[in-house]
């Protein structure tokens, strides 16, 4: 990650080796992603983050695709409130008979206050 005084930006890579030694299955998971976290004023964040993750199953030699695209947003109202705003746009696309290609959004709202 890396940072400034009112914005900070960083990238992820990572790779997952699963083995099912039952079923002799593996699959290799490789994930990739870039992030960012913008400070609007002294009470706002905005957190855009995009996302690429690909895995390869052994059994049958084939592959899914996800791409997820998020964007986050925190509201810190010193000591009487504060929430969170998030949203994710998840794409799956497969052409393995296990996971099938997908659509998901999900939409989170957190409020806390003393």
């Amino acid at each position: 990650n890396f940072s400034y005084n009112t914005w900070s930006w960083g990238w992820l890579y990572g790779e997952s080796d699963q083995t099912d030694h039952i079923n002799v299955l593996e699959q290799l998971t490789y994930n990739r992603g870039i992030n960012a976290n913008f400070r609007i004023g002294e009470h706002v964040s905005v957190m855009p983050a995009v996302q690429q993750q690909t895995t390869r199953f052994s059994f049958d030699g084939s592959e899914s695709d996800t791409q997820i695209v998020s964007l986050s947003s925190q509201f810190l109202m010193q000591d009487s409130w504060n929430g969170s705003l998030m949203f994710n746009q998840a794409l799956t696309e497969s052409n393995s008979t296990l996971p099938k290609d997908s659509n998901t959004s999900t939409v989170a709202l957190k409020f806390t206050w003393k």
